[in-house]
């Protein structure tokens, strides 16, 4: 998976207003008051709000495995030999991942990033760098390019982090007007359907 670039985040908020407005419309609203409203309001607003997605970036783990790479994958002026592989050190970082973790495949808006490839299970994300360097023990060199290479990383996922906390506010903004008001109008129609059907029975 790529980080940040599976979605758009906007499709994941989108998901909610379908169901938001399915419960408004499905709620029994049997001995409900006006004065109920503001307290349903919140009740499905603190159900639907999005928490701020947080990831510790201090707390990782490296990890270095030898892999086979093809020669095909060397680039010119390295001295390999034409359809044979060759062991190469593979510099992987684990992450432990929060409960709502699948925001780090959404695309936030006005927000752009290189292709970052992960991969992650329910509680931890890897990225993973492929050197071209023949031992476990990776020299002073390979290691500061490696330490660069997730440095650059962990900064764009800081500024990914930032965009899509920042969309999740906007988002809760919204929903919180949108909540009452749509309660509202549900709840002044079913009044005025009850009031008619009042009326036609009063006879």
């Amino acid at each position: 998976m790529k980080l940040f670039q599976e979605k758009h985040i906007y499709e994941f908020f989108q998901s909610y207003i379908p169901r938001i407005k399915n419960e408004i419309e499905h709620y029994n609203y049997t001995n409900v008051d006006e004065k109920d409203i503001s307290i349903i309001s919140n009740e499905l607003y603190n159900r639907y709000k999005l928490k701020p997605i947080e990831i510790s970036l201090e707390n990782r783990e490296a990890n270095v495995t030898m892999i086979q790479i093809p020669s095909s994958s060397f680039p010119p002026g390295y001295d390999v030999t034409p359809g044979k592989k060759y062991n190469c050190a593979k510099v992987e970082y684990t992450y432990t991942l929060p409960k709502n973790h699948e925001y780090l495949m959404y695309l936030p808006y006005n927000f752009q990033i290189n292709p970052i490839n992960f991969e992650t299970n329910s509680q931890q994300i890897t990225f993973s760098y492929q050197t071209l360097y023949g031992s476990i023990e990776l020299s002073d060199q390979v290691k500061e390019d490696v330490k660069n290479w997730i440095i650059e990383v962990q900064n764009k996922i800081e500024e990914g982090l930032i965009a899509i906390n920042r969309d999740i506010e906007k988002y809760n903004n919204e929903i919180k007007d949108f909540i009452p008001n749509l309660l509202s109008q549900e709840y002044n129609k079913r009044k005025t359907i009850n009031k008619q059907n009042q009326d036609l029975n009063d006879f």
